[in-house]
């Protein structure tokens, strides 16, 4: 579930993003991938897992040993599902950008250097501070109630 509908109790146009890169990270790892931290699972199967492998390099760790394909081309799928499974709605990409991602293998290149610079931003911060929240932080979200991105979009599915 994204987790705008676990913390505020609302959908965005992106949920359904979300969810979307939920399956392409199960298909891909072979097993399920659980909730962001809002929820006790299986260590393996933490979204956390999947980002921090991925992070790491160590993408051989998630791919499903049985999926027989180049890893380059998995790699790609699965940085297209965690464009999907950011935690803030507005990062992730559009259904019309996933499925132009999905067919244009060759020539895109995928936006994950903003992705990889907030993931980097985040483990440094987790490190540096306590519990307390940041307010000075450029990125910090002083409206984190529903907004104007609610389910508005008229694109056909």
């Amino acid at each position: 579930m994204a987790p705008e509908i676990v913390q505020y109790g609302y959908l965005s146009s992106k949920t359904d993003v979300y969810g979307f890169g939920v399956l392409v990270l199960e298909l891909i790892a072979g097993r399920r991938v659980r909730c962001s931290g809002w929820c006790r699972v299986d260590p393996y199967e933490s979204l956390e897992y999947v980002v921090r492998n991925w992070f790491e390099g160590t993408v051989s760790n998630i791919i499903d040993p049985r999926i027989d394909v180049d890893s380059s081309f998995m790699t790609r799928f699965l940085e297209i599902g965690l464009l999907c499974v950011q935690k803030d709605h507005a990062d992730r990409p559009t259904m019309e950008e996933v499925v132009s991602m999905l067919l244009d293998s060759s020539s895109l290149t995928l936006p994950v250097a903003k992705m990889r610079e907030r993931i980097t931003r985040e483990r440094s911060n987790s490190v540096s501070s306590s519990n307390t929240v940041d307010n000075s932080d450029p990125d910090y979200d002083y409206n984190t109630g529903p907004d104007e991105d609610f389910i508005s979009e008229l694109v056909p599915r």
